[in-house]
C-alpha cells in the first residue's frame, strides 16, 4: 500500500497533459479527446504517455521497445508496429498525429 501511495504522490504532480481537444490523466490511465474517452490497454497507454514526452522527436523502434517496455531486440520489432496500429485505431483518426518517419521509426505531433 505505501509503495501505491509513492507512486500516487509522484504521478500526481504532473497529472494532466492537455492540447488542443485532447487530455491524458496520468493517474487513472485516463485518455479524452474532445470530450469522448479513449479506452487503452496499460501497454497502449504506456506508449502513448512515451510519444507525448517525446513529442516531436523522431523515434526508432528499437529505441520504443526499449524504453516502454524494457526490452532489447536487434531485428524484429514488429510488437511496436502492432501496438502504433492499435493506438491509431483506438485514437480514431487522432492517430494521424503519429507518423511513420522513413521506415526508422514514429514521431509524435499532436492531439487535436
Amino acid at each position: 500500500m505505501l509503495a501505491y501511495m509513492h507512486i500516487y504522490l509522484q504521478r500526481n504532480k504532473d497529472r494532466i497533459y492537455g492540447e488542443g481537444g485532447a487530455s491524458i490523466d496520468y493517474l487513472p490511465c485516463l485518455v479524452k479527446i474532445d470530450g469522448d474517452t479513449i479506452y487503452l490497454s496499460y501497454e497502449e497507454y504506456d506508449l502513448l504517455l512515451y510519444l507525448v514526452r517525446n513529442k516531436d522527436v523522431v523515434l526508432t523502434r528499437k529505441v520504443i521497445l526499449n524504453n516502454v517496455w524494457g526490452l532489447e531486440f536487434d531485428e524484429d520489432f514488429s510488437m511496436v508496429d502492432i501496438y502504433i496500429d492499435r493506438l491509431r485505431e483506438k485514437l480514431n483518426g487522432k492517430g494521424k498525429t503519429i507518423t511513420n518517419v522513413n521506415e526508422i521509426g514514429y514521431r509524435f505531433e499532436e492531439i487535436g
